[in-house]
Formats: C-alpha cells, sequence, structure tokens
C-alpha cells in the first residue's frame, strides 16, 4: 500500500473516532485533509468517499448549504464512474 493510501485509511480511523466522540468539528477538519489527499493522489473513488464523507459530517452539525455541495461532489464524481463502467460492459 502507498504512502498517501495509508495515510488517507489512517485518518478514516481519526474521523470515525472523533465522530464517535461528538468532536465533529475535529471530524471535519480530519476529513478535509483526507479530501486534500484523495484529490492529490488517489483515486476518483476515494475522493467520491471523502467528499460523502464531509458531506455527512457536515449534515451532523446542521450545516446543510455545506453538506449539499459536498455531497453533490460525491454523488457527481459516483455517476461519472458508473456511466464508464456502463460503457465499458455494454456490446
Amino acid at each position: 500500500m502507498d504512502e498517501h493510501r495509508e495515510k488517507w485509511d489512517q485518518l478514516s480511523e481519526q474521523i470515525t473516532a472523533s465522530d464517535n466522540a461528538g468532536t465533529y468539528c475535529v471530524a471535519a477538519e480530519l476529513a478535509e485533509k483526507q479530501l486534500a489527499i484523495a484529490e492529490k493522489h488517489l483515486s476518483a473513488e476515494l475522493v467520491a468517499t471523502s467528499l460523502n464523507n464531509l458531506g455527512v459530517l457536515y449534515d451532523t452539525q446542521g450545516k446543510y448549504a455545506e453538506a449539499e455541495q459536498f455531497l453533490k461532489r460525491s454523488l457527481a464524481i459516483k455517476k461519472a464512474a458508473d456511466r464508464i463502467i456502463t460503457m465499458w460492459l455494454s456490446p
């Protein structure tokens, strides 16, 4: 596993722990770092996951406008990936 994916995974664990502890601001800060790593070094799938994580965290905090932005970006990436897969699988 490369160092960037390893760091992304470590941040996932820290985000989950912070979320479970109710320290949502800390979790969101960690999720923003995770997103930056994913955008710079990792796959579109992990970018979408990071965006989704941020959206859920902001939703939990009642920051609905911010949550919506992240969730829409995540959904757009996932839809684009689905279209590509469908094109590959079409005869």
